[in-house]
Parts: C-alpha cells; structure tokens; sequence
C-alpha cells in the first residue's frame, strides 16, 4: 500500500545521510584499509576475514608486534573527528572514495492492481529520495595521523 511506503520511506531515509557521511566513509575505508595492510604483510589472510571474529582481528592488531600498524590503529581509537578538505592532504589518512547511494523504493499496488515503484506513484517518496541522491559527498576526508596500506 502506497500509504505505508510513504511511512516507511520518509522514515527511513532520516538514516541515509549517516550511510554515506565523512565519519562512515573514512572509518569504513581504514578498517578495509588495515585489513589490507594486515593481508600484505601476513598477518591476516583472506580466509581469517571469513573465519575469525572482529575482535580476534582487533586483538592482532593490538597484540602485533608491527608497530606501524599498532600505533595507527591505536591513534584511530582514540580519534574522535575528521575534516574535510577540498584536495589531498599529506602527510596524514586522506582519502577520496565515491558513494555508493542505496536507497528503497518499494514496489506498491495502484488502483487497477497494477503494481509499481512508490517512487514512480508518489510526490512525498520522490521528495524523499530525490532529497537524499541531491546531499553533497564530495572533497577529501582525513584524519588528523599518518597511514598508508601500501607501505
């Protein structure tokens, strides 16, 4: 029913903009990113990834011996902002990453018995949704400490 998309849609797209913010984004990418590291440098293989749980991750992180990487991680948990900036910064974790935008838009029956998308049928979903794909996501996102996955 198109009544209760609309419910549902205008509810849950308050939640969309956390899914694609600075704080998200970067935090995401250094936990793949020292995942990354971790796999380079042996410490953590692919099959771990599907195996052993979070916190068996973390405690290798903290436990290692790899003081680079301990140290990151280490100042990420205790870091508790990011900034933004319109190119690269150096000498810290920077990062550029398009967002992948996710969004419902349910499938409703209209009168007739037809079915379609709540976007297509309704004003207030393609509000909603048009107001969430319009929020801006560009520039550079860092922290305020240095780390590398290549290195």
């Amino acid at each position: 029913h198109i009544e209760k998309a609309e419910k549902y849609i205008h509810n849950i797209s308050q939640l969309w903009p956390w899914y694609i913010c600075e704080k998200d984004r970067i935090a995401m990418q250094y936990l793949g990113d020292t995942c990354k590291y971790m796999n380079r440098h042996g410490y953590l293989s692919i099959d771990d990834l599907y195996e052993i749980s979070e916190e068996d991750v973390i405690n290798r992180i903290l436990n290692s011996k790899d003081t680079y990487l301990k140290e990151a991680f280490q100042r990420f948990q205790k870091t508790k902002k990011c900034y933004n900036a319109m190119e690269k910064k150096e000498d810290v974790y920077s990062i550029n990453i398009k967002v992948k935008r996710r969004y419902i838009s349910p499938l409703v029956c209209v009168n007739g018995g037809g079915i379609k998308r709540a976007y297509d049928v309704s004003k207030q979903v393609k509000k909603d949704i048009d107001s969430y794909m319009q929020l801006p996501v560009d520039g550079w996102v860092h922290f305020d400490f240095a780390f590398d996955p290549n290195k």
